[in-house]
């Protein structure tokens, strides 16, 4: 009977002891697989799923916080916050890399610059992985490892236990200082060059609606012919073009009316090809038919 409790002891002492040290181990597994970019340690040891949703979560929130603030007075800075979550998409990928943690690690702010560069690439100002780190139990399934740069700026590694094992699940980046200045002025950039194309677009839709009001329909009516299977609808249209370019192709809302009725009794688009083309400061008159079994026929 004693020896079944000093057993039991001992088997429960181990799993203390295995779930006090896990953490640690699971750090240095991480810092082997990011000096040696082997991703399979890396994934074994990194919930990269969820790595990607959080850091997502927290340089969205960053961005959208910064495009407020240097573009308020821009009309377009509602656009602009859609441009956000595209931008950190592309930032994360780039920090969950081998490179890229090795930048974070070190105390570094992460930057395009510095995440691109290969861990090989020789740098005798590289610093070590996790120098100076702190190590602390948030709880009993919660792990941080805490970095400052030279700055007295902290990134904070959030490890979180699942049964005995230990995986890196979140990267806490404090505030906006901690993204680099050249990343900074590189998604500002991006973002007013996207703001520069839709400010663009609209330019070019305005004088486009401003154009087509000039394509005037002069002279319209709705009648109904005789042919050889009966009466068929007829829709003459006097059309001049006001534009500076010459048309090849009308586009038209029809509405047929009548004055003593409120509703319609047909709205509808149709096209009409212009062999030719209507030139510009022309007009001219067409006699379109629908298709006898439509409803302009009704």
């Amino acid at each position: 009977m004693k020896r079944a409790i000093w057993m039991g002891a001992v088997g429960l002492l181990s799993v203390v002891a295995y779930t006090v040290a896990g953490p640690y181990i699971t750090v240095h597994q991480i810092r082997i697989g990011v000096e040696k970019q082997d991703l399979e340690k890396l994934s074994e040891n990194i919930d990269f799923p969820l790595l990607r949703q959080n850091l997502k979560e927290q340089l969205n929130a960053l961005m959208m916080k910064e495009i407020v603030a240097e573009l308020e007075d821009n009309p377009f800075s509602a656009l602009a916050l859609g441009l956000a979550p595209k931008l950190a998409d592309g930032m994360v990928e780039s920090f969950i890399t081998p490179a890229g943690l090795a930048n974070l690690m070190e105390g570094n702010k992460p930057t395009q610059g510095d995440v691109s560069k290969p861990l090989n690439e020789p740098n005798a100002s590289r610093r070590q992985l996790f120098e100076n780190a702190r190590y602390a139990f948030d709880s009993t399934s919660k792990f941080s490892v805490s970095v400052i740069d030279g700055n007295g700026e902290e990134v904070r590694f959030v490890l979180n236990r699942n049964g005995l094992h230990w995986k890196l699940s979140n990267i806490v980046i404090a505030d906006t200082n901690r993204i680099g200045p050249d990343t900074k002025e590189r998604k500002r950039v991006q973002a007013l060059a996207e703001i520069k194309g839709l400010e663009e677009k609209k330019a070019r839709a305005t004088e486009a609606r401003a154009n087509l009001a000039k394509l005037e329909v002069v002279k319209s009516r709705f009648y109904k012919r005789e042919g050889l299977l009966g009466p068929e609808p007829i829709v003459e249209l006097t059309v001049r073009n006001g534009t500076a370019h010459a048309v090849s192709r009308a586009y038209f809302v029809g509405t047929l009316a009548s004055s003593n009725r409120p509703v319609p009794w047909l709205t509808e688009m149709f096209n009409y090809s212009i062999s030719g083309g209507l030139q510009p400061g022309e007009k001219a008159s067409w006699d379109l038919a629908p298709n006898p079994y439509s409803a302009w026929a009704e």
